[in-house]
């Protein structure tokens, strides 16, 4: 799912926010680091992103021993796990924010993301990596 939040011609993306520790790997790997300004709080590689600022900020403590997440989890009842700081999000200025809509336990809520983009900055773009099906994957 890809939202465009402008009709105006597309114009180059010079400053990414990565929320997908896969996607930041992949930005980086296939030479784009440098268009990195913000990740989410489980983005560690590569190394250097660590001293980028972390967007998002999880409710639960991922220290905790798994069956007390999964009753964390469970009590939230499908309610958001993460929190995204949307001032620092408005600060970064991002044209291209990176996040995933295949898991609402695993990140921060595809919806959320994609409301917050287009709050304050019309022209920016959100794009949420997901699939219903293994089909769908290759699309």
């Amino acid at each position: 799912m890809t939202e465009q939040f402008s009709s105006t011609a597309e114009k180059e993306i010079q400053a990414v926010v990565s929320l997908l520790p896969a996607a930041t790997e992949i930005v980086a790997a296939v030479g784009g680091a440098d268009w990195l300004v913000g990740r989410s709080h489980e983005c560690d590689w590569p190394a250097a992103v660590a001293d980028l600022p972390a967007l998002t900020i999880p409710k639960l403590d991922p220290a905790l021993p798994s069956d007390e997440i999964d009753r964390q989890v469970k009590a939230a009842a499908g309610g958001a796990l993460f929190e995204l700081d949307e001032t620092l999000l408005d600060q970064l200025a991002p044209d291209l924010i990176l996040t995933q809509a295949a898991c609402r336990v695993c990140a921060v809520d595809a919806d959320a993301v994609v409301a917050a983009a287009a709050k304050n900055q019309p022209a920016r773009r959100a794009n949420a990596a997901g699939a219903d099906a293994v089909a769908a994957v290759a699309d």
